[in-house]
């Protein structure tokens, strides 16, 4: 793929990702993370949305490493680069205050491991979901937003400061090459393997169909991250190849 517009893609996504998440500052009516109260409902199709694009810029940050740092990143040797991270990111969102203590949040590099607790239930699982004659008193019950609208800030600090997080991707990357080489610190050595950012399988937020529900929004975060995912397994592949 040498003939790729990385660039062009980066920022593409980067201008997608931007509008989701404009999107969902508007859905709950706040720039900062004040208590407030939304709708149950609302708040777990707003989760939806979210969490796809998440891992898209969970992505984008694995591609802006391997592109600036090589693909050493991914074996168990080799040098490291000294390649510039530049500011890929020409389409910023202004919408949380720079003084916030959220631009201090750190965006989790890692995909969350995948929950199998379902598996192992005898009896229906709270899982969330709502059915019965209950279903519409639950899905109406105001609850707390301030969760939600840490990780909407969180994720647009880290679209604001991609080169940043491509730095922190490549300290982790490191020290997991490191570690399969067999050069370990003490504390290491006694830690297990540590795992690689981006899971097999599906990523986080990503369905294996999605329905034709209605929701818009949600289809767009997944068809984003379907992009951004194909491009960083494709990006791996050529690396290792």
């Amino acid at each position: 793929m040498t003939d790729f517009d990385w660039t062009g893609a980066i920022d593409k996504n980067i201008r997608l990702i931007s509008r989701i998440i404009a999107f969902l500052f508007s859905m709950t009516g706040r720039t900062t993370a004040r208590e407030i109260k939304i709708p149950r409902r609302m708040r777990d199709e707003l989760f939806g949305i979210l969490r796809p694009a998440e891992s898209a810029v969970r992505r984008l940050i694995f591609i802006i490493a391997m592109r600036t740092q090589g693909p050493h990143l991914l074996s168990s040797s080799g040098n490291e680069s000294t390649g510039r991270l530049e500011d890929t990111n020409k389409s910023r969102i202004h919408m949380v205050d720079d003084q916030s203590p959220l631009r201090n949040r750190l965006f989790p590099l890692r995909d969350p491991r995948k929950n199998f607790s379902d598996l192992f239930c005898e009896e229906p699982c709270e899982t969330g979901h709502h059915v019965g004659a209950h279903m519409d008193k639950a899905d109406t019950k105001p609850v707390s937003a301030s969760g939600l609208i840490k990780r909407i800030a969180s994720l647009k600090h880290t679209l604001d400061n991609l080169p940043g997080e491509a730095r922190r991707m490549t300290k982790l990357l490191q020290a997991r090459q490191h570690w399969l080489a067999g050069e370990r610190t003490e504390k290491a050595a006694r830690d297990t393997v540590p795992l690689p950012p981006l899971r097999p399988g599906l990523p986080p937020g990503a369905r294996l169909r999605s329905p034709n529900d209605g929701q818009i929004k949600r289809q767009e975060s997944e068809a984003i991250l379907d992009e951004v995912d194909w491009l960083s397994r494709e990006l791996q592949n050529y690396s290792v190849n």
